[in-house]
């Protein structure tokens, strides 16, 4: 009898043991603490890669720095990145190779001139600013929309940097690191709207967010860069595709509209 009592507050206490030990295990990985963690990283700025000389001071010359650039993207999207030469763009600009070579030193450096001001103007046009109004679910659309928009202008710039990418090595980290930030921007807004009681707990905000990055840009090359016309109606592909992220986050849509300083991303 005793031998029975025995065995069965040992199996008590290894029972105990192990439900305190999936405690523990939940409790480390839960959702608050990996927001703790995450409130001190700010969204990575992805460096420049351009060191050509700086701007020039002169509007004149700005003026033709600005000509050597947009003649750049044109022979870039036309030729592609490895057959560009600097001749191509000197005379699609009408300038000679000694003008090209004050603002630029090569024909990689104009690239990456290109590849910085492309990654500026599409951080500044996906950023919801202050006046756009709303829940966080449309200030979400709102960047999707900015987002599609961008690249249905320039299908083939963004096919060219994808070229780029998996031939210069700079490239490829470059847009390693717009991945991340826009990554980032989107692990945070989960976070905010985890901690405001918005967003299901339980979603792990890192894969989240990796996943919708992910989901945003192959839909966007599949359907748009590489396809010879949008597939979908920009309108019902940002509906949809924000659809899909609420749902992924298990998001409270229905109690939105009294939070609209929450920002998605």
């Amino acid at each position: 009898m005793a031998t029975a009592k025995k065995a069965a507050a040992a199996k008590k206490a290894a029972a105990a043991k192990d439900v305190s030990k999936k405690a523990a295990r939940k409790t480390a990985a839960s959702p608050t603490k990996r927001t703790a963690a995450k409130k001190s990283e700010r969204v990575p700025r992805p460096r420049a890669l351009s060191d050509s000389q700086p701007e020039p001071g002169t509007k004149r010359g700005r003026a033709t720095r600005e000509r050597l650039l947009n003649a750049a993207l044109t022979v870039f999207e036309t030729k592609g990145f490895l057959e560009t030469n600097v001749s191509d763009i000197c005379q699609e600009a009408g300038a000679a190779h000694g003008t090209f070579y004050i603002y630029f030193k090569s024909k990689e450096d104009v690239w990456y001139a290109l590849v910085d001001r492309s990654a500026a103007l599409r951080q500044l046009a996906t950023t919801a600013p202050a006046e756009v109004g709303g829940t966080v679910y449309d200030r979400f659309a709102y960047t999707l929309t900015q987002y599609f928009q961008d690249i249905l202008e320039h299908p083939q710039w963004t096919r060219t940097l994808e070229q780029a990418a998996t031939i210069d090595d700079k490239t490829r980290i470059h847009r390693l690191d717009i991945r991340r930030a826009f990554r980032t921007r989107i692990l945070h807004g989960i976070e905010r709207l985890q901690d405001a009681g918005l967003a299901d707990p339980g979603a792990h905000p890192e894969i989240v967010a990796e996943a919708i990055v992910s989901m945003l840009h192959n839909f966007a090359y599949m359907n748009v860069v590489l396809a010879d016309k949008p597939t979908y109606e920009t309108d019902e592909v940002v509906e949809t595709l924000t659809m899909i992220w609420a749902r992924s986050i298990g998001l409270d849509v229905e109690h939105l509209s009294a939070r609209t300083t929450e920002s998605a991303v």
